[in-house]
């Protein structure tokens, strides 16, 4: 008789679990015909049916129901159940290409740049054969460009040269890598390269405008400097053999400039201006630019 109740028992459960099985199946199917018939919530709200009712019998669930809530989250603009089933899906290792770019671009809309790049770097290691690597790597670069992970930056971009050459954003990543890096050599050629793209570059004119003023600027105070503590003619043919290069140094940041206050206007350019036509001695200028730079 025990054993009969038990072998009845365990047709029970087995019956049970069947049915369950059988019931998440049809609701599977629900979910995907309500999907191609364009009800995404309704596709939504049974995915997640079934991820509820399997918690509260304690069940397993399946990575693939985690992965469809997600996908349909993400395309309803759910952020939090986005988040919350595709990290899931993840875990579970039910994600697949689109599952890691709907996670870097959901976590671009919350502002959370480390976490956008871990899944950015997801997909370069686990698809680098994708149709849209370049792509992704270019926003990894870009990604670590913005959070001054200068070593890891410099390390992708060795794979963007095929696309990097005439990408405007791609040249100003590395342009403002090597300036972040002290190196002025590097910093230079991709400043030029941003201007024979776009001549009006903020980040490439600012660059060059205060490198050139910050010259012109040093040498004419170390050369008056030397002069003052110094006041022979041998010093005095110095110094007059300086204006040469330092005036041709102060014009260059003055093209820069003002091409920036034309596109920019701002007391700080206004400054500059200012102070550069005064070395040059351009009176009517300095005091045009020193009224607009008090406005």
């Amino acid at each position: 008789m025990k054993n009969f109740f038990l072998f009845f028992l365990s047709l029970t459960v087995l019956f049970s679990a069947c049915s369950t099985l059988n019931q998440h199946n049809k609701q599977k199917l629900q979910a995907e015909e309500a999907y191609t018939e364009g009800n995404l919530q309704q596709a939504f709200d049974i995915y997640e049916n079934i991820i509820n009712s399997k918690r509260d019998k304690r069940q397993q669930v399946e990575g693939e129901f985690y992965y469809r809530a997600g996908m349909l989250a993400y395309e309803l603009d759910n952020t939090s159940k986005t988040l919350e089933y595709l990290d899931l899906a993840r875990h579970a290792e039910s994600i697949d290409a689109e599952g890691y770019l709907a996670l870097a671009n959901t976590y671009k809309k919350i502002n959370n740049l480390s976490l956008e790049i871990r899944r950015l770097e997801d997909y370069v290691e686990n698809y680098p054969e994708s149709e849209i690597i370049l792509e992704v790597k270019s926003r990894l670069f870009l990604a670590l460009v913005e959070s001054m992970s200068w070593q890891q930056a410099e390390e992708i971009w060795g794979d963007l040269d095929e696309i990097s050459a005439t990408d405007e954003m791609l040249i100003q990543g590395y342009f403002t890598l090597n300036k972040a890096v002290d190196n002025e050599k590097l910093a230079d050629e991709y400043a030029q390269k941003l201007l024979n793209i776009n001549g009006t570059n903020r980040n490439a004119l600012e660059w060059f405008a205060r490198k050139y003023y910050n010259k012109a600027a040093e040498r004419y105070n170390a050369e008056t400097k030397a002069y003052e503590q110094n006041r022979t003619n041998r010093q005095y043919a110095k110094l007059l053999e300086a204006w040469g290069p330092i005036h041709d140094d102060f014009r260059k940041s003055r093209d820069y400039f003002e091409i920036l206050y034309k596109h920019h206007p701002s007391s700080e350019y206004a400054n500059f201006l200012a102070n550069i036509y005064e070395r040059l001695n351009d009176d009517a200028k300095a005091r045009y630019y020193k009224q607009k730079a008090r406005e």
